[in-house]
């Protein structure tokens, strides 16, 4: 079955479900066909939406699995709600489980860089591959600028009014 994207693109065997966790719903996205491989966005908050134009062309090999993680895009968390980083891990062995999967190929951008090293670390039997597209700094001095940059921008009007 080959269904139009969100650009008007036709991707091979694409489809959409949600997955039910006890405090949000996660939306996942497949396209393609092959060996699996877990593509993990940046944010955290963003979606997945973004990496499609660049990351669709492995589709003629490879059956991606994208999805929106906890409290960004579909996958809706009810506010105020604090969403950790081992939100995010427990999230990710859910999936796997879901797919079937006995280990994941982990494709991670950004934050999903970083995503994909927290969920190595948590579940190294579970990790098979990993491709890591400038990943976020998990630790130090950097990651302490990032933490302070990121509060300022959030603050922002702009961004209210968008989570809104």
């Amino acid at each position: 079955m080959t269904t139009s994207g969100s650009r008007g693109t036709a991707w091979l065997n694409e489809r959409h479900y949600i997955v039910d966790r006890p405090d949000t719903q996660l939306f996942v996205r497949e396209i393609g066909e092959g060996a699996p491989v877990v593509v993990l966005h940046g944010g955290p908050g963003a979606h997945h939406d973004y990496l499609l134009p660049y990351f669709a062309d492995l589709a003629d090999g490879y059956r991606l699995l994208f999805y929106d993680q906890r409290g960004g895009g579909r996958s809706r968390v009810g506010r105020p709600s604090a969403v950790g980083w081992r939100d995010h891990v427990a999230d990710l062995e859910v999936l796997r489980q879901e797919w079937g999967l006995e280990r994941l190929t982990l494709l991670g951008y950004s934050w999903g860089g970083l995503l994909a090293l927290l969920y190595a670390t948590q579940h190294v039997a579970r990790t098979g591959a990993m491709v890591l597209v400038a990943p976020a700094a998990g630790w130090g001095d950097y990651h302490h600028r990032f933490k302070e940059e990121f509060a300022r921008r959030s603050a922002s009007q702009e961004v209210k009014r968008m989570k809104a």
